[in-house]
C-alpha cells in the first residue's frame, strides 16, 4: 500500500492491467475498492487511465460474471466504482483529496459508500470531512460528465460503433471525446460563430465530420 503514495507511479499504472490479464479478480477488487488507490491515481493525473482500467476489467470479466454468482458480484462492484469515478471525475481531478468525502456521501447502497464507512470505522482515513446527513437514498443516474466547452452545447452525435462522440457548442468549437472514459481526443476551434449542428458522414476511409 505504500505504493499508493505516488512515489512509484509505475505501480499505479501497471498493477490493474496485470491483475486483469492474470484474471486475479479478488486482488483486483481489493485494489479498485481502495479509496487511497483512487485518490492516488487522480493526484498524479491518471484519472482517465483509471476509467480505462474499469472499462477493461468489466469487458474482460463479463463472460465469467455471466456464468457464476460469485464473479457476478465482483463484476457489479467494479461497475459501481466505475460509475462513481465517472460521475465525480471533474471534482476528483481538481480535488483528489475529496475522494473519501464523495464516496461517504454517496447513497448508502453504493459500493464505495460502504467502503468509506468501513474506512471510517477502522480509522484508516484521517482528516476532517463534512457528513451529508440528508443525502439522497437513490443512486445518481448520471453516467459520465465531460467538461471543456465554454458555452452551452448545441449538438451531440455518436460514431456508429458508439466509441466516440462529437459535441458542438456556442463557443464555436467542436470536440471529439472517448465515449467510455470522457477523455478529450481532439478539438476544432477555427470557427468564428456558434456551431449549431454537427454529424458524422460515412466516407471511403471511415466516418468523417
Amino acid at each position: 500500500r505504500s505504493a499508493w503514495s505516488g512515489r512509484n507511479p509505475r505501480t499505479l499504472l501497471e498493477l490493474p492491467y496485470h491483475l486483469i490479464m492474470g484474471r486475479m479478480w479478488s486482488q483486483l477488487e481489493e485494489v479498485l475498492l481502495d479509496l487511497r488507490f483512487i485518490e492516488s491515481k487522480f493526484r498524479i493525473r491518471m484519472g482517465h487511465d483509471l476509467i480505462q482500467n474499469f472499462v477493461f476489467a468489466v469487458q474482460a470479466k463479463a463472460p465469467e460474471a455471466a456464468r457464476t454468482r460469485k464473479w457476478g458480484a465482483t463484476h457489479k462492484k467494479i461497475q459501481d466504482i466505475h460509475r462513481f469515478v465517472a460521475q465525480n471525475f471533474e471534482q476528483l481531478t481538481t480535488h483528489a483529496g475529496k475522494c473519501f468525502q464523495l464516496a461517504a456521501n454517496n447513497a448508502d447502497t453504493a459500493t464505495l459508500a460502504k467502503v468509506a464507512l468501513e474506512h471510517w470505522q477502522r480509522n484508516t482515513i484521517r482528516g476532517a470531512w463534512i457528513n451529508y446527513l440528508n443525502k439522497p437514498s437513490e443512486l445518481n443516474p448520471l453516467i459520465l460528465a465531460m467538461s471543456g466547452h465554454r458555452a452551452p452545447v448545441t449538438k451531440v452525435t455518436f460514431t456508429s460503433d458508439g466509441l466516440r462522440l462529437l459535441s458542438a457548442s456556442e463557443d464555436a468549437s467542436i470536440r471529439l471525446w472517448d465515449a467510455f472514459s470522457g477523455e478529450l481526443i481532439g478539438a476544432i476551434q477555427a470557427h468564428l460563430l456558434p456551431i449549431l449542428s454537427v454529424a458524422f458522414v460515412q466516407g471511403e476511409g471511415g466516418q468523417n465530420v
